[in-house]
Parts: C-alpha cells; structure tokens; sequence
C-alpha cells in the first residue's frame, strides 16, 4: 500500500511523463523538410516493393512541414493499403501513419476511421490501439479504451508497454497487481528505468 505523500509524487512524475510523450509527437511536426522524392506519383501498387522501403519512403515524407511531401506520403500509404502484395500487418502500418497526419490536421473524424480500419486489419497491432486510445479522435467508453490499452502490455517493447501502463493509470483502472491506479505509473517508470532515454 502507498503512502499518500508517494501517491503525489507518483502522479506528479506521470504528468511529466505524458507531457514529455505529447511534446514529442508535437516535434514531429516541426522537423525539417527532407530532399523531395521523385516520381512518386509513379508508384503503381501492381509494382514488386519491398514493403520496408515503401514504409520508409513515405514516412520522411510524412515529417515534412511541405504539404506536397505530406500529400505523396498519403499517395504512398493508400498504395499500400489497395495493394494485394502486403499483408495485413504492413497495412495496418500504412493506417496508423494516416491516423497520424489527420490527427496533425485536427481531422479527428477521418483520423477515428482510419484508426478503427487499421485494428480491423490487424487487430493485434498494439502500437496503433494504446496510440488510438490515448488520442482525442477515440470516442469510445473507458472500458474500450481499456481493452485497447492493454494490448500494449503485450507488446516486447518496453516504452510501449511504459505508455499503456501510463493510459491504464490515467483511465484509473485497477487489477490484482496494481490496486491502486498509482501503481501503473510505478510499473512504467520501472519500465522506463531499464531504458537509457527515460523521456517519452
């Protein structure tokens, strides 16, 4: 059981965390212009590419502040998401970055349904339900919210992990192993201590 001067402190330390994770994902937007692609408007899904490098491609292009980069990378992950050459785990990938660029464009509409197609594509895929669950484009009740959260306590990667334990607290929800909503934010900075770079 905590203490109650603990439980302040804890709650404290999460707030810097969350405010860290949101900075981040704010930076993003900030970051400059890469060297334009060429001859993307030529890219037919019908073509044999490899999946990683299509992913790459469009994902400098997706952190351009330049609006026509920003426009080839949607061009880019609508190829993916028509194409039959992918699978689903590569998809869900392409929906989850334009889940990104209309949350970006406070499209919170369009943002929702790209988020909502992704998990039905690939319903396991824990990185984009804890990023949809702690979005303001997630209408659904806490305990959907819950559900989503904890896929990410499944996932190998620690900071996943560490940010859904921060959702999970945040939604004040409880277990066996954490009766108090304080102690996922304990879990997390456990989590996070094991890592060179603490910030989120």
């Amino acid at each position: 059981m905590l203490k109650n001067n603990s439980n302040t402190l804890i709650l404290l330390l999460a707030s810097l965390i969350s405010i860290a994770y949101a900075q981040e994902h704010k930076t993003l937007t900030k970051e400059a212009s890469p060297t334009r692609l060429t001859k993307v408007d030529t890219l037919s899904p019908s073509e044999n590419l490899d999946p990683s490098e299509l992913f790459d491609k469009a994902n400098e292009l997706r952190h351009s502040s330049d609006e026509e980069d920003v426009n080839a990378a949607v061009h880019i992950y609508n190829q993916m998401i028509n194409t039959s050459r992918l699978d689903n785990r590569h998809k869900s990938r392409a929906y989850m970055s334009l889940t990104k660029i209309a949350a970006r464009s406070i499209l919170l509409d369009e943002s929702k349904e790209f988020a909502e197609a992704g998990l039905e594509c690939n319903p396991e895929d824990a990185y984009l339900s804890v990023w949809y669950a702690q979005s303001s484009s997630c209408t659904h009740d806490t305990e959907t919210k819950i559900a989503l959260l904890k896929k990410g306590l499944k996932s190998p990667d620690q900071i996943l992990q560490a940010r859904a334990s921060i959702g999970l607290g945040n939604a004040r929800y409880t277990d066996n192993d954490h009766p108090q909503r304080a102690d996922w934010y304990l879990h997390a900075l456990h989590l996070l201590g094991d890592k060179e770079n603490t910030s989120l």
